[in-house]
């Protein structure tokens, strides 16, 4: 019994830790819109497929790509987290990875 018990929550907790790794991801996208607020605030941006995501400020390095994409309209594949917040009253996913190419 108490093994049962121990196998029914180490599923539980597997459950939880895989839909907390959940991604919203596309292949083969542009980024169509970029929308920053005064200071070093957070950049929201809107890909080809309608999603949302945003990066924090303080992430330049991953600003400027975005930024550098946006203006060039390279494509890319783009993974953001599954869970969406506001951004200054904006719906968005939170920006994981993108890879970039021609």
């Amino acid at each position: 019994m108490k093994g049962i018990l121990i196998g029914l929550i180490f599923i539980c907790l597997s459950g939880m830790s895989l839909s907390a790794n959940a991604w919203v991801y596309g292949e083969n996208l542009t980024i169509v819109e970029v929308t920053e607020w005064q200071s070093d605030g957070d950049v929201v941006f809107k890909l080809s497929s309608g999603t949302t995501c945003w990066i924090p400020g303080t992430e330049k390095k991953m600003y400027s790509l975005v930024l550098s994409m946006f203006a060039t309209g390279i494509k890319g594949h783009f993974h953001c987290h599954d869970a969406e917040e506001s951004i200054v009253g904006v719906p968005a996913h939170r920006f994981h990875k993108v890879v970039a190419f021609r």
